[in-house]
């Protein structure tokens, strides 16, 4: 499937999909994808080989990449290779130099140590690795220092502490020392100075914060350090007075995946003060800028339907296991009825300025959707408060707000059927044109063949279509063994070589393939912000 790649294309989709072959999944991918696949680690040998030029140009490019979807990945990969046994000396040590450049905030630090020290043992940490770390903390300011461990202590059983005693830290400036001390020691001298005393506020007011149990003594705080909630201690993050506080000093994405929690509480009632302010916040132009629009309708979608159903084991569990009678089973299985129109309203007006400031890529899409009978009732992974057309009509619409040129189609048998959608149509009127269509089956490139057909030029196909579709299609029809002739001809007969296929099967983590796929081909299994961000790099041509 790979052998026609180039090391470039290689190493982008290494970054982008985590991944050499052109297939995305959706979930943790410490979970799901830590073993390294056997092209993976031919793509790492073959970095070994090479003078790393074109390793770093990539690297490099991706680093700047706002949309890029997983940013660990860049030191899953630098973490497996650097002190790699194959590498020359000074291999080594320009992969050493190239991970101290990309690191920029503790974050990246704890992910780069998290790999680094799943493929290595902790206790033989090489001096190499040490510099690193030292490096980090070298080049921040005593305020810098104080302020990156008042907002982040540890992560990923990781902690500033542990890798400043591993990396046997120490500063040529006394003031940062001083900081260093209290990270390590959780104390200040008795004699500190007024300086040194304001170097260390913001650290210990986030450690007074942490070990508070009240919030006459947390609102202060956050008020005057601009905390967020993720620095209050479990106890208190059901205060009405907290929130208020915290809310104001997290970004919209911050605030998007706690909406239920902030419902469940009542803190959402029209008229409350942190609902008065999501209000403003939601539609405020400014501060929805920077927010990517399907995130904000996918956190609608969610916090609109009371979030996602039970899982399908965790039933069994109840049923077998725990023997919950059928009045007991529902109890659990139900979802709040979410009665909060105001909200759900200034996310939809969210949801319409966010596209209104995305950037277009310009070019020409047509997205058609599978309407059988199983794709009308699966769900997706990721996102199962979503069914597969709500996903594929929520992205339609994303689309037909940022682009000129989309064409919204349903497949129908080895046929589609063109639907009418403007510009500002809404969710639910295009939702209920694609559920009122039906179909037997899906074949994967009519909508290559309608276009080859109309001579219509499309830059993007972007399919909707069930996992199994394959298992549908009758056999007397022959339209698998096609392959993927139909896009090879496609790209010919209208002059269009980098025509892309995109496959949106987010129902389940497989899907059927048909030997080597051409490039500019990508399946995406499952659907989430994730997932989104990933079409978009692909649309955008970060990687084929």
């Amino acid at each position: 499937m790979t052998s026609s790649l180039s090391f470039e294309d290689k190493l982008k989709r290494m970054i982008y999909l985590n991944h050499i072959d052109p297939h995305f999944y959706i979930g943790d991918p410490d979970k799901y994808q830590l073993d390294m696949s056997l092209s993976r680690h031919d793509t790492m040998c073959q970095i070994i080989e090479s003078d790393l030029r074109e390793f770093f140009f990539v690297l490099d490019i991706a680093n700047k990449d706002v949309n890029l979807p997983r940013r660990s990945i860049i030191f899953f990969i630098l973490g497996k290779l650097i002190g790699t046994p194959e590498l020359k000396p000074e291999q080594n040590q320009k992969i050493s130099a190239k991970i101290t450049e990309l690191i920029q905030s503790s974050e990246d630090l704890f992910n780069f140590v998290k790999y680094y020290t799943k493929w290595k043992p902790a206790s033989k940490i090489p001096s190499s690795v040490q510099k690193i770390i030292r490096r980090f903390y070298t080049n921040k300011t005593p305020n810098e220092l104080a302020n990156c461990v008042a907002e982040v202590q540890g992560m990923y059983k990781w902690s500033h502490k542990d890798l400043i005693k591993l990396a046997h830290f120490k500063s040529d400036s006394p003031l940062k020392n001083t900081v260093i001390n209290y990270i390590l020691t959780g104390k200040s001298s008795d004699k500190a100075s007024e300086e040194e005393l304001k170097v260390l506020d913001k650290i210990k007011s986030s450690d007074e914060l942490r070990k508070t149990k009240e919030s006459v003594d947390a609102v202060p705080i956050l008020t005057t350090h601009k905390f967020s909630i993720h620095q209050v201690p479990s106890s208190l993050q059901q205060n009405f007075d907290v929130w208020s506080a915290a809310i104001q000093n997290m970004s919209i994405s911050q605030i998007l995946p706690y909406l239920l929690k902030l419902y469940k509480h009542s803190f959402l009632k029209s008229g409350s003060t942190i609902s008065n302010y999501l209000l403003d916040l939601f539609t405020n132009p400014m501060q929805i800028n920077n927010v990517y629009p399907m995130e904000v309708f996918i956190y609608m979608k969610r916090f609109e339907k009371g979030g996602k159903p039970m899982d399908v084991k965790l039933i069994q569990y109840l049923q077998e296991e725990k023997k919950l009678s059928e009045a007991d089973l529902k109890k659990a299985q139900s979802r709040p009825e979410i009665k909060c129109p105001h909200i759900v309203n200034a996310l939809n007006k969210g949801f319409d300025l966010a596209c209104s400031n995305f950037v277009p890529t310009n070019k020409r899409y047509m997205v058609t959707i599978d309407v059988t009978a199983e794709a009308k009732r699966a769900h997706c992974i990721g996102s199962k408060f979503l069914s597969l057309q709500e996903a594929a009509v929520a992205f339609a619409i994303f689309l037909l707000r940022v682009e000129k040129d989309v064409i919204i189609a349903t497949f129908k048998d080895d046929k589609i059927d063109l639907l009418s959608a403007g510009k500002k149509v809404s969710f639910m009127d295009l939702l209920k044109k694609v559920t009122e269509q039906k179909s037997a089956y899906s074949w994967l490139y009519s909508p290559v063949e309608w276009a080859s057909s109309e001579k219509k030029h499309v830059d993007v196909f972007v399919n909707f279509i069930h996992n199994s579709y394959a298992n549908k299609i009758p056999k007397e029809k022959n339209l698998t063994k096609a392959k993927y002739e139909p896009i090879v001809k496609y790209r010919s007969k209208v002059n269009l070589p980098n025509s892309k296929i995109l496959n949106f099967a987010p129902a389940e983590r497989n899907i059927t393939l048909y030997g080597e796929t051409p490039s500019n081909v990508l399946d995406i299994l499952g659907f989430d912000t994730m997932a989104c961000r990933v079409a978009e790099c692909f649309f955008r041509g970060a990687f084929s």
